[in-house]
């Protein structure tokens, strides 16, 4: 599944790079509902008889057992829309290399000069050879998580993988998605909201759509696990390794995603469409 996802990637590259929206809008679309398909047929097989028994109770702080929605629906719902990411993800990444200015990509090394150690490096590499370094460094990470790390390293082998390769039918925390929120979905949410602060003047109304589809599918993807990512970390508190194993990562992230908000904001808030805590402000 994790080949056949960032295969599906390849095509949003390349729809993006010919600029082709509303193709790849339409692709998008027969994607998400393959991809469902299997992940239904795979809750049919692997999912006990409990769980598909079980109502959801609560949504947020609202009540709502009596309209005995089954939990199994609800879950798989609510995860729909990260099944199209990576795909979203790659037209964005395709479409950066046309789009990009000189004048842009001179101002996103400016604004990385700022950054010690690391900052000439990101800055001179640009956002489009970034955003596509990381869906291979992703497709890598994702197939380690996979087929190396779990069930030797993480317990249970079969949900490992199945949440490795983006199958998931409830929103439980594993150590592996919170791995790749932090090292995969962050950095591709920060450069993805660089690539909008830097040519958000320039970008045309598909670009415009297709990279804030893909911001957007970026933030629901994090977000809706940061609650499963706490209880996580509260069910290990006494296993001291382990919980700092949790810890550290579930930190970085959550600081990381204070700075990308104020970074998203900044794109609306300022006119230089940039808000940097570096340079004390737009």
């Amino acid at each position: 599944m994790i080949m056949v996802e960032y295969g599906a990637g390849v095509a949003g590259f390349i729809f993006g790079w010919k600029q082709l929206f509303v193709p790849d809008m339409v692709f998008l679309a027969l994607f998400l509902v393959w991809f469902a398909c299997v992940e239904l047929a795979l809750y049919m097989r692997f999912r006990p008889c409990e769980f598909h028994e079980a109502k959801l109770r609560r949504l947020g702080p609202i009540c709502v057992e009596s309209l005995q929605i089954p939990l199994w629906l609800f879950y798989y719902i609510v995860f729909l829309p990260n099944y199209v990411d990576v795909v979203s993800t790659s037209y964005t990444a395709g479409s950066s290399y046309l789009s990009q200015s000189e004048s842009s990509k001179a101002l996103f090394q400016r604004n990385w000069s700022y950054i010690p150690f690391v900052g000439g490096i990101v800055g001179g590499l640009g956002i489009p050879k970034i955003l596509t370094l990381l869906l291979m460094f992703s497709c890598a990470f994702h197939l380690m998580c996979a087929l190396v790390f779990s069930g030797y390293l993480w317990g249970e082998a079969l949900p490992e993988r199945c949440d490795s390769g983006n199958l998931l039918s409830e929103l439980v925390a594993s150590d592996s998605r919170l791995f790749i929120c932090f090292f995969i979905k962050y950095p591709f949410l920060w450069m993805k909201t660089s690539l909008l602060a830097m040519q958000y003047d320039s970008m045309t109304w598909d670009m415009l759509a297709a990279t804030l589809l893909s911001i957007a599918l970026a933030w629901y993807g994090v977000l809706q696990l940061i609650p499963c990512f706490v209880r996580m970390a509260e069910s290990v508190i006494g296993v001291r390794c382990q919980f700092m194993t949790v810890l550290v990562p579930l930190v970085m992230l959550c600081l990381g995603l204070t700075q990308q908000a104020i970074h998203l904001f900044g794109v609306f808030a300022c006119s230089t469409h940039d808000l940097s805590m570096f340079k004390g402000g737009c």
